[in-house]
C-alpha cells in the first residue's frame, strides 16, 4: 500500500490537532472601534517594558489571532502591501509589530515590487500548537503551514505554489489576543 507524502501527513495531523477551526476571521472588521492599550517590548528575555501603543482589534482567542494575522500576511499585491504591513504593525506587538513597521517604511523605495507587479496569494493549510513549548497564561506558540503562490515579473513565471512553515507567538493583552512574533522558517 503506498504511503501518503510526509507533507500531507503533517497537514492532516496539524488540522486534527487544531480541531479544523479554520474559519474566516478576516470577514470580521479588521480595524478596531476602540483600540486596546498594551505595553510593547521587543520580545527579548529580560527586556524592559516600553511605551504603550494602541493595538487594533485584538482577537477573542490565540488561534483566531494567528489565523487573522496569517491570512493578511500572505495575501497582498504590490498596490496593497504597504497598507497590509501597516495594518499588521497596528494589530500586533513586539517583534511582529516592529518587523511590519520597518517593512512598510521601505515599500515606497521598492522599484522591483512595482515594476514586477508582485503579488502573493495563499491559505493556511495547517495550524497547531508548537509541541515542546509550554503555553503560559499570556502566550501561546504555534506552527503555521501555508500554501502560497507569488506572481509577477519574469522571476516568478512558472513558479508553482510553495509550502511555507512559520513559528508564531500569540500574546494575551487587555481585550484579547494579538501576534507578538511571526518567524517564517521557509
Amino acid at each position: 500500500m503506498p504511503r501518503p507524502p510526509a507533507l500531507l501527513t503533517a497537514v492532516l495531523a496539524a488540522v486534527t490537532v487544531t480541531g479544523c477551526g479554520l474559519s474566516d476571521p478576516l470577514n470580521d472588521q479588521f480595524a478596531a472601534d476602540t483600540p486596546a492599550t498594551v505595553p510593547v517590548d521587543n520580545e527579548l528575555p529580560g527586556s524592559a517594558q516600553g511605551p504603550t501603543t494602541p493595538v487594533a482589534n485584538p482577537a477573542t482567542t490565540a488561534v483566531v489571532a494567528v489565523q487573522r494575522y496569517g491570512r493578511r500576511y500572505i495575501n497582498w499585491d504590490y498596490r496593497s502591501l504597504k497598507r497590509v504591513q501597516q495594518q499588521l504593525a497596528a494589530s500586533s506587538v513586539g517583534a511582529a509589530s516592529a518587523m511590519n513597521a520597518r517593512a512598510a517604511a521601505r515599500i515606497d523605495d521598492d522599484y522591483e515590487l512595482r515594476r514586477g507587479r508582485i503579488a502573493n496569494r495563499g491559505e493556511i493549510v495547517a495550524l497547531a500548537p508548537h509541541r515542546g513549548v509550554e503555553a503560559t497564561a499570556v502566550t501561546r506558540r504555534f506552527v503555521v503551514v501555508t500554501l502560497e503562490l507569488t506572481t509577477g515579473g519574469a522571476a516568478y513565471d512558472g513558479l508553482r505554489p510553495a509550502t511555507h512553515v512559520t513559528f508564531a507567538v500569540a500574546r494575551r493583552i487587555a481585550g484579547g489576543w494579538v501576534i507578538s512574533a511571526w518567524e517564517p522558517q521557509s
